[in-house]
């Protein structure tokens, strides 16, 4: 049997079809049990039918042969054509349920025939209950256990359209649930995602510092390079370690961290802008580049400065910082001195390229610088050196 909804949410078991009941009502018919029982049939409803007659079939001939040896022994003689009539009775019991052998005795038959047709009885209630569609359960008939006191009435089902609602309301509170999971879920991975750029980011600066300082390390920066940057570098490694720790302790972002400063990727750079080269008396013998004060003025503030220095401390300027971070850097030379003009603090190397750039210049105006006052006509400059940064 099939179990159906109907539209009001209840279940109901359908009949088994026809050819299910005509199959199991065949069962109690002969030995019609035994076929089924055997065959490959896969019906529930036919095969216990089935059992319960082939059970009824075996009982009734194990009953009516019983009675016929026990009936024929007790007479005084046995023959041969009794034998075989007994054993055509036991055969015609167990095809078809019928104890009957032509010639048999009357008076042998009637016994066994009475027990017979009280089994077959049995079987023709079983057939009737196989074609009204149903199964007689003896296991649950004899357990059955009904209540002393009447059970409570089911509760009247609700109207369709309450139910409607409330199952309306059912699936978009589930839905409801769904998005905020989601939204959740969301959430957390932008977390996660953001925690771990700052974690990069913040690993990037540390690898930036010890950068810079094997810059440092190297000549390739100087110490006030160095300093501006690591303060610019420490400011934003601070910016990026608040937001981490909000982050963290799930706190509001108020702020994010701000962009990385230009350090990150750009090296601190002092430009030359202008160099000028002079001679013992102070006339500027070459010059490069673009002068914010005229050069002779200039090469002569930096002699009487360097004079000046030389008298007061007892070593001459090397280097002096002028207003907007501006720099001038004097390098000396056996025969002259170069006077150089940066936008910034320059860095030993770029002084060592200036110390090298002047040794250079005179090795190649050697003949020229010999005699004073130096002729500039005569003059041969090398190609002026690239900013050290640059190359870096």
């Amino acid at each position: 049997m099939v179990e159906l909804r109907t539209p009001g949410g209840q279940s109901s078991l359908t009949r088994p079809s026809w050819p299910s009941r005509l199959l199991a009502a065949a069962a109690y018919l002969g030995a019609g049990a035994l076929l089924i029982v055997i065959s490959p049939l896969q019906r529930p409803f036919v095969l216990r039918h089935a059992r319960v007659a082939l059970a009824l079939h075996l009982a009734r001939a194990a009953v009516v042969t019983a009675l016929l040896l026990g009936l024929a022994a007790a007479r005084a003689g046995f023959e041969l054509t009794l034998a075989l009539r007994l054993a055509i009775a036991v055969a015609f019991t167990l095809l078809a349920g019928v104890p009957w052998a032509p010639g048999l005795d009357r008076s042998l038959i009637l016994v066994p025939s009475l027990v017979s047709v009280g089994i077959w009885l049995l079987s023709l209630a079983g057939l009737a209950i196989a074609l009204a569609g149903r199964t007689a359960d003896v296991r649950a008939f004899l357990n059955a256990d009904w209540p002393e006191h009447p059970l409570r009435a089911a509760p009247q089902r609700p109207d369709e359209p309450v139910l409607r609602e409330e199952a309306r309301a059912l699936w978009e509170h589930r839905l409801a649930r769904m998005w905020e999971a989601a939204r959740v879920a969301m959430a957390e991975r932008q977390r996660r995602a953001r925690m771990t750029e700052l974690e990069e980011q913040i690993h990037a600066v540390h690898a930036r510092l010890a950068h810079l300082r094997h810059l440092l390390g190297l000549g390739e920066l100087s110490l006030g390079q160095f300093s501006q940057a690591e303060q610019s570098l420490l400011r934003y490694l601070s910016e990026l370690e608040r937001e981490l720790a909000a982050w963290t302790q799930r706190l509001p972002i108020a702020q994010p961290a701000p962009p990385p400063p230009a350090v990150m990727t750009t090296l601190p750079r002092a430009e030359l802008v202008m160099l000028t080269v002079i001679d013992p008396a102070g006339t500027p013998v070459f010059s490069w580049g673009h002068f914010p004060l005229d050069e002779a003025l200039t090469a002569g503030m930096m002699s009487a400065l360097d004079s000046l220095a030389e008298e007061m401390f007892g070593a001459p300027v090397q280097k002096t910082a002028l207003a907007e971070g501006a720099v001038v850097s004097v390098v000396r030379g056996e025969r002259t001195r170069l006077v150089a003009w940066f936008d910034g603090d320059p860095s030993p190397v770029q002084l060592r390229d200036l110390q090298s750039y002047l040794e250079e210049f005179e090795r190649a105006n050697a003949a020229a610088l010999a005699s004073l006052p130096v002729d500039p006509g005569r003059i041969v400059a090398p190609p002026v050196p690239l900013v050290p940064s640059e190359r870096a």
